[in-house]
């Protein structure tokens, strides 16, 4: 039982996708750019399949399956692909269930029973079924992309798998398509004696034979531990002439049938919760204290290690107050009951049990208080993987667990363990289950790494089976622990687990080699990192420190919440619009370190279909900031299309954007004649065909003149306050210098009103567009011009403030990697954004009161880019503890114009989706005024709706009894 490779199959890419195109409603893939992105998961592993299909039902999956079996190719479905052994790659055909399969089909009407298709993301039905006060019991962490098939598949479990278990214990039915295309039916207790002649009653009565005359061999082989997903579900599933085929399914990993519709029982939503947090001083008194604090039936004990709660310490300051830095662990105990009462009286009782066993404890009764303690952990553990280096966390033993009772041993085996590799691990998981996450750092890249993952490998297994363990206690077996499954159970056990797929899938063509696998190697092959980065392939007109573009291509892990379409996450807001793998951050990642290692030929860079993957990205940032790992996508998508452009030029309306400035100037100068001929359709026309901008897309009214120009006039004739307590350099950029002057004039009242003296020197408007579409020439010529105008003024002290958060990053991080040197490097590090910088004049309590009140109310839209360069509540927490505005949060994600993207013709409906979100919540607002400091988000939510967008310095202004100053004279630019 091994895997089908690419060798063993003669059928050539695009003749499968043709061939099936004709036979599904949904969609076939065989071009390279879209193989590679379903080549990886959450795992180590690369395997480019020849074909990925999106199919949109139960009948296209019959049809590509049965084609897989006329043609010998290997066949298996995928969900999010956040597995991490590996069980989602198939070097055949992959079979997307998240593109069409997502509906919720029928609800119990008490909600008790929820039916869905396979690609329902697991939170999303949860969100369904809170209407009826139910949910799905098990927890996983990847709930927020995870899919229900996928969990059903891999059996997921969760934080809570103490109350509830595995989820293949709620499986009441599955809908599935056979190895040989044929849909079929299976339930739980099947009575084999009343079995028809179907194909799933065969199954059903070839099922019971077996297992009924294994049954002994069964028994012996279940290790202790509860906690054990490992192989088939084939314990306990017969029962009085009844088989349970539902259950055994579970867990299957796709490797005997692929499911189209899900049937799960659901449980009630808690009425009571609380939790109780323990410190101890060691890992051993942490795990001798596990066993009484289970005897106390909770519903959750989870663990951070003291390298775990200091890493969030450090670079999570918003949870320094909840987290207790120095402790050796601390274990999360929630107990769940009908009253907070009862809640009450369960948690004095395990407290009272542990005793001195614990050195703090903390109980937390607060509903909000616990929900940001599990964020704190579930925020926590993906610490581990920022850090640019050749080594990564290792995910290989991840998930082994042991029969609570001795996890004390356990973790004293993985500390010798630990000691004799040389490498570093981080004990967290879920301590009342006998499960711990374990991580080492390794470089899988390196054949010495490699061998000593496979060592290490062998050493835990080993001691967790010497426990009465199992090697798979939540996650998959996959590629990764399909060739331990036979010594986890024995060879008796081993050829039942192999007879079961033979009857489901006789010609091993299902997802083969996941399960079940006896090559010794599996482990350590089709590794994605064992292909090294090619020095030339990093090479780039832009300026990278050592290494770093190398790291930043293997940064990724794949983890998928990239895939996450909660409004609280903001990434990825193109995956969002488009709903498919490719438009993720993930995809990127994966692709652009495909063409990194050599892997993608000369000629597919160079394409027009990778041409468009590259547009695929809006530098909106929120991959840096809210990936576990950090990945910066947004700076490798710029440096691949720098190079795209170095070898095939800039299209014409990358070239217009880019020198926007100059469209800008002319639109000033001959304002207002150039807003006239705005509006005329004719015009709008012509920019259409000509420049490539949406004919509906209303651009922004022109003021004549400069601002940049007046604000020197208006600054030397009111010359410095008299008593100024900073200097700063007001960097304007383009909206305030050619749109609206009297944002330009808030700022310098503002500042000066809090003695603060100002100057503006001459400057051009940040370039991001030039950065966004790789026109590395004209950022590094504008940038460099802002750097000498703008240093001797940093040199003197002065801070470089920006009332546009796009400047601020262009200038604070975007710089470095256009123009070098100490200078630029000055700018960089003293450059604000706006908000931020007054947020630090009231830190330093120099930012006066308000004058007057601000009448009104207001919603205020959060731009991208406002986040990625500082505190992003800092606005509603100035304007509202401050100057008392009466301000909320819209929460509602990304725009979608993002800076130029959104102008574009090619572009105006992916920019209308990723606005959805946006535009529903501003439809529900309970006022017309929006506060934004994002001038291309101004334009994107006038453009939705009919509102009033302001800036929030305004606001500000107003506060202040500061007069407006709309009609300034403005002279024309020198």
């Amino acid at each position: 039982m091994t895997s089908v490779y690419p060798s063993d199959m003669a059928k050539d890419p695009t003749q499968i996708a043709a061939d099936l195109s004709d036979r599904i409603r949904g969609d076939a893939f065989a071009d390279i750019i879209h193989r590679v992105a379903f080549s990886t998961d959450a795992s180590s592993y690369r395997i480019v399949p020849q074909c990925v299909v999106a199919p949109r039902d139960s009948h296209d999956v019959a049809v590509v399956v049965k084609y897989a079996a006329e043609e010998g190719l290997p066949v298996a479905p995928r969900g999010a692909g956040s597995g991490v052994a590996g069980e989602s790659l198939c070097s055949g055909i992959v079979l997307d269930m998240t593109r069409y399969m997502t509906r919720i089909l029928h609800t119990a009407a008490d909600g008790a029973v929820v039916t869905c298709e396979p690609g329902v993301v697991l939170d999303d039905l949860n969100k369904h079924l809170a209407r009826y006060g139910r949910k799905i019991g098990p927890d996983p962490s990847s709930a927020n992309r995870a899919t229900v098939g996928g969990c059903v598949a891999n059996n997921a479990t969760g934080a809570h798998s103490l109350q509830y278990g595995h989820i293949g214990e709620y499986v009441e039915s599955l809908e599935v398509v056979l190895a040989d295309g044929t849909l079929a039916e299976f339930a739980n207790t099947v009575d084999v004696e009343k079995a028809g002649q179907h194909r799933a009653d065969a199954i059903a009565r070839e099922c019971w034979s077996l297992l009924t005359a294994g049954k002994s061999a069964i028994d012996k082989a279940i290790p202790a531990t509860k906690r054990n997903r490992s192989g088939y579900n084939i314990a306990s599933v017969c029962h009085d002439s009844r088989i349970d085929l539902a259950h055994l399914l579970a867990g299957s990993e796709g490797t005997l049938a692929i499911f189209t519709r899900i049937t799960l029982r659901t449980v009630p939503l808690p009425k009571a919760k609380g939790l109780l947090q323990l410190e101890f001083d060691s890992l051993d008194r942490m795990a001798r204290a596990v066993p009484v604090i289970v005897k106390t039936a909770p519903a959750a004990c989870e663990l951070m290690d003291e390298t775990l709660i200091n890493l969030a310490v450090d670079q999570l300051p918003q949870y320094r107050d909840i987290l207790p830095a120095g402790a050796a662990a601390v274990l999360l105990i929630e107990h769940v009951g009908d009253t907070d009462a009862e809640v009450r009286e369960r948690i004095e009782v395990t407290d009272l049990a542990v005793g001195k066993q614990a050195t703090g404890r903390t109980i937390i009764t607060s509903s909000a208080d616990q929900a940001r303690v599990w964020k704190s952990r579930k925020d926590a553990g993906p610490l581990l993987y920022r850090k640019r280096r050749r080594e990564h966390p290792a995910e290989f033993m991840e998930d082994a667990s042991v029969d609570h009772t001795r996890l004390a041993e356990y973790i004293e085996g993985l500390q010798k363990i630990e000691r004799k590799y040389g490498t570093t691990m981080s004990f967290f998981g879920h301590a009342g289950d006998g499960e711990l996450h374990l991580r080492p750092y390794l470089d899988l890249s390196d054949p010495r790494d490699v061998a000593k993952m496979r060592a290490m490998a062998e050493e835990v297994f080993s001691l967790v089976w010497s426990l009465g363990g199992s090697i798979s206690g939540e996650h998959a077996d996959g590629l990764l622990r399909a060739g331990f499954v036979r010594r986890q159970y024995g060879d008796a056990f081993y050829e039942i687990l192999c007879k079961v797929k033979a009857i489901f899938d006789p010609a091993g063509l299902v997802n083969p080699g996941k399960i079940l696998n006896d090559d010794p190697d599996v482990m350590v092959k089709n590794l994605r990192r064992a292909r090294h980065i090619q020095p030339e392939r990093t090479r780039s007109e832009m300026l990278f420190r050592e290494n770093e573009l190398a790291l930043e291509f293997e940064q990724c892990y794949g983890c998928g919440l990239c895939l996450n379409r909660d409004p609280a996450l903001r990434m990825c807001p193109v995956y969002r619009a488009l709903g498919e793998e490719l438009g993720s951050s993930r995809a990127k990642a994966n692709l652009l370190h495909y063409w990194a290692t050599g892997q993608l030929d000369e000629k597919d860079f160079e394409s027009p279909e990778f041409r468009r993957f590259l547009d695929l990205c809006v530098n909106c940032k929120m991959c840096e900031k809210q990936c576990p790992s950090g990945v910066n996508i947004s700076t490798l998508m710029a440096a691949a299309r720098a190079e795209y452009v170095r070898r095939k030029g800039l299209r014409r309306t990358e070239f217009a954007l880019s020198h926007n400035r100059y469209l800008s100037l002319l639109g000033s100068v001959f304002s207002p004649v150039s807003n006239a001929f705005l509006k005329l359709p004719p015009f709008q026309w012509a920019m259409e065909k000509t420049v490539g901008l949406d004919k509906r897309r209303t651009m922004p009214a022109f003021q004549r003149g400069s601002f940049v120009t007046a604000a020197q006039r208006h600054l030397t004739q009111a010359g410095p306050p008299d008593a100024p307590t900073d200097k700063v350099v007001y960097f304007v950029d383009s909206y305030a210098n050619s749109n609206d002057h009297e944002l330009g004039y808030a700022v310098l009242d503002v500042l000066r009103h809090n003695d603060v003296e100002v100057m503006v020197p001459r400057q051009r408007p940040a370039p991001l567009p030039a950065i966004v579409y790789g026109d590395v020439r004209t950022a590094r010529r504008d940038l460099a011009y802002n750097v000498r105008h703008l240093a001797e003024a940093a040199r003197q002290g002065c801070r470089i403030v920006c009332s546009e958060p796009s400047a601020a990053l262009c200038l604070q991080q975007e710089m470095r990697h256009y123009v070098s040197g100490d200078d630029a490097r000055l700018v960089s590090e003293n450059t604000w954004e706006l908000m931020n910088y007054l947020a630090d004049l009231r830190r330093q309590g120099r930012l006066k009161a308000a004058v007057e009140p601000v009448g009104g109310q207001y919603v205020y839209h959060l731009p991208c880019h406002l986040c990625a360069v500082g505190d992003e509540t800092v606005t509603l927490r100035l304007l509202s503890e401050h100057f008392g505005v009466n301000v909320s949060d819209l929460g509602a994600g990304c725009c979608g114009l993002s800076g130029t993207f959104g102008m574009q013709k090619k572009n105006y409906d992916v920019a209308e989706t990723i606005s959805q979100s946006l535009k529903s919540a501003i439809g529900a607002a309970p006022t017309r005024h929006v506060l934004t400091e994002c001038a291309a988000c101004k334009m994107q939510i006038e453009h939705l709706d009919d509102v009033t967008v302001t800036h929030p310095i305004k606001l500000v202004a107003r506060a202040y009894a500061l007069a407006r100053h709309v009609s300034r004279p403005s002279v024309l630019p020198r």
